[in-house]
């Protein structure tokens, strides 16, 4: 399969997903936003409904959701 499966590429995707949205300045937000509009949200909730919850890939994909709100 995909990097669908694949919890170690999923869970660096997301702590790259997270690291290029941190930042509050206006910068910052304008990179949440165009991570919300280019599906961030959506693959984050991907990765949870594939990996159970207390794995490294979760709680990547829950920081995403909890930095893009």
């Amino acid at each position: 399969g995909g990097h669908g499966v694949h919890a170690g590429v999923q869970e660096q995707a997301c702590g790259a997903i997270r690291n290029i949205c941190n930042g509050t300045d206006a910068a910052g937000r304008q990179r949440k936003q165009r991570a919300a509009k280019a599906g961030a949200p959506a693959a984050a909730r991907s990765v949870l409904s594939h990996h159970g919850e207390g794995t490294p890939a979760a709680s990547a994909a829950r920081e995403v959701l909890e930095l893009l709100g």
